[in-house]
């Protein structure tokens, strides 16, 4: 820059450094009356742990609208006529697990999306007639989670040790395991919902052994 030019703005990102210096050169003409006004010089310091929110992602908003809905439900709007205690308990209990992944920054949409698919299967499942069916021998997938909800049964606070228990985890894991224990007992339930109250389950598992 020299005297005929217009003032310049100037942003630098001093994250990690240790010392600022403002330093002025010749410009490259010479030296000769060389010098720098830094009008309006401001050090800003950022919180290292307030994050600015970020747009929620579309799997997160199409979850919310759901939980949005599910909230309005209540047993009289179902009927009476339709209305089974363990399909009103398996569906608070999903939504409770919704809610609650609603407010976990670390969710990816990969949870958004199967949680949405769980919701809205018991959702689903307040509104059909409960017909008989005759038992069939158990499919891989519902092996799989049958195995994992005697694993997670298992599992006690003391267990995963004081350090890292934390409430909110410890309800969200034990009401997906009530998820879990109840959507076996479902004869209306397909692989699919097994695959997905698997991964659900897993993952509440796994954030309690999670340092916070």
């Amino acid at each position: 820059m020299n005297s005929k030019d217009s003032q310049k703005y100037v942003e630098v990102d001093m994250n990690g450094a240790k010392e600022l210096k403002l330093v002025v050169t010749d410009g490259g003409n010479r030296i000769g009356s060389d010098h720098a006004s830094w009008s309006d010089t401001k050090l800003h310091f950022v919180n290292p742990n307030t994050q600015t929110p970020s747009e929620d992602s579309e799997a997160k908003k199409k979850l919310k609208k759901l939980v949005e809905y599910a909230s309005s439900i209540t047993k009289d709007m179902i009927g009476a006529s339709n209305h089974i205690e363990q399909r009103w308990n398996n569906f608070s209990n999903q939504l409770e697990v919704a809610k609650s992944l609603l407010q976990n920054s670390d969710a990816s949409d990969e949870d958004f999306n199967n949680c949405f698919i769980m919701l809205n299967y018991f959702i689903e499942e307040l509104y059909i007639s409960k017909d008989e069916q005759t038992p069939s021998e158990d499919s891989e997938a519902k092996t799989q989670l049958k195995e994992l909800v005697e694993y997670a049964s298992s599992i006690t606070k003391d267990m995963i040790g004081a350090s890292n228990h934390i409430d909110e985890r410890w309800n969200n894991f034990s009401n997906q395991l009530e998820v879990a224990k109840s959507l076996l007992q479902n004869s209306d339930a397909s692989d699919e919902d097994f695959n997905n109250c698997f991964i659900m389950l897993n993952y509440f598992i796994e954030e309690l052994y999670i340092s916070k």
